[in-house]
């Protein structure tokens, strides 16, 4: 265990500017913690049972150490703020990041109910974190909400950070369900009820909620085989690798029965023609891994069709938020969602950092000015074509 303590003037702030940030190699102790502070956390992936579940399989990855850091205001027993964190290995550098690894779509930190931070204090929080990261390189922030439950984020407050590629999806469904539909516009409701038509045509064919283990971890293994053989050839794509596929099977044993994990589907007869992964913090019900079958199935849309059978049991069971988490696709345009801004930064802890900060601040230049980026492309190609 080690810790830092910072300290930086104070004036009037609601928290004192002197902060203690401590690391635990202890996970036991650190979702302990984040049990007891965590009240409203900003999104069920900073909620103990996932980031068990997390911490458990996918830190098992090659390369990656758990860097669980908690911080507090000198004087008070209680940790203020807690970080699920990593460190991770790229080349030559240690990068310090969250827990994700591209399965986490909302980063942020726990903060302690009802904490309040002046701009002063998260700034001193924001440097100490940064101090506390020694032996790390570069610091690597992103897919972070501008709000921790009713709080500013602090990190983004003090950080230089940018919009992120990348946002939420989300709506809510309070009226009646039909009202619902119809809000969407008649092309749209109109469309769901044929797909519903084309897709019971066929014997046996029926909408499912897995109701124990055993049914969640068939449906969710049919689900991954599904979206291991459409996207196997997808550059990056890495949910077939042992620790995910045990990540996604250890949520469904420990998750089901209370109704955090959710496993649906379009089945006609054992075979699956749709499968949808989804988890619920008992407020919002947010999707997170969609699959189909292959074009013989494409006349009753069954990815979107998933979707909105899913929507509408949990609508029925008292569910009203519902979040399609990151992830620009066609099929979410239908539902009308409302997009959820996200942040990102890239910081230099050390001089080795300081290129990789370089990269992505440049990148993220490029990006902002289309004109510049055709312009690069066409000099990478002239440079290719005389190479």
């Amino acid at each position: 265990m080690i810790s830092t303590i910072l300290a930086f003037p104070a004036a009037g702030t609601q928290v004192s500017n002197r902060w203690e940030f401590t690391r635990s190699p202890d996970l036991s102790h650190f979702l302990h913690s984040c049990e007891r502070i965590q009240g409203r956390v900003p999104s069920a992936f900073q909620h103990s049972s996932w980031l068990r579940s997390w911490y458990g399989q996918v830190a098992k990855l090659p390369g990656v150490e758990p860097l669980l850091l908690s911080a507090r205001a000198q004087g008070d027993p209680t940790e203020a703020m807690l970080l699920p964190m990593v460190r991770r290995r790229e080349g030559r550098l240690q990068v310090a990041q969250w827990a994700d690894l591209g399965v986490t779509d909302y980063n942020a930190p726990i903060m302690r109910e009802g904490l309040q931070l002046s701009p002063e204090s998260a700034k001193a929080l924001a440097r100490g974190l940064c101090t506390a990261l020694r032996g790390c390189d570069l610091l690597r922030l992103d897919k972070m909400p501008l709000q921790v439950g009713a709080t500013s984020n602090p990190l983004v407050e003090a950080l230089v950070t940018q919009p992120s590629d990348m946002f939420g999806h989300r709506f809510r469904v309070d009226e009646v369900y039909a009202d619902w539909m119809q809000q969407l516009g008649k092309h749209v409701r109109k469309e769901f009820e044929r797909h519903w038509r084309v897709f019971t045509r066929h014997a046996d064919a029926r909408f499912v909620r897995a109701t124990t283990v055993d049914e969640g971890l068939h449906l969710l293994r049919q689900l991954a085989a599904l979206q291991d053989l459409r996207r196997a050839r997808t550059p990056g794509y890495f949910l077939d690798q042992a620790p995910y596929v045990a990540f996604y099977e250890d949520l469904v044993r420990e998750q089901l029965v209370s109704g955090r994990a959710v496993v649906t589907a379009l089945m006609v007869g054992e075979q699956m023609v749709a499968g949808l992964f989804s988890i619920h913090d008992g407020e919002r019900f947010t999707m997170l891994r969609v699959s189909m079958a292959g074009e013989d199935w494409k006349a009753c849309a069954p990815g979107k069709l998933v979707l909105e059978r899913t929507i509408a049991h949990m609508h029925e069971q008292g569910c009203r938020e519902f979040d399609f988490a990151i992830g620009d696709y066609q099929h979410k345009r239908s539902f009308a969602t409302t997009p959820y801004p996200l942040r990102e930064t890239s910081l230099a802890l050390t001089l080795n950092g300081l290129p990789a900060q370089a990269a992505w601040r440049l990148k993220r230049a490029v990006k902002a000015h289309p004109r510049l980026l055709a312009q690069a492309r066409r000099v990478q190609s002239a440079w290719q074509k005389g190479h």
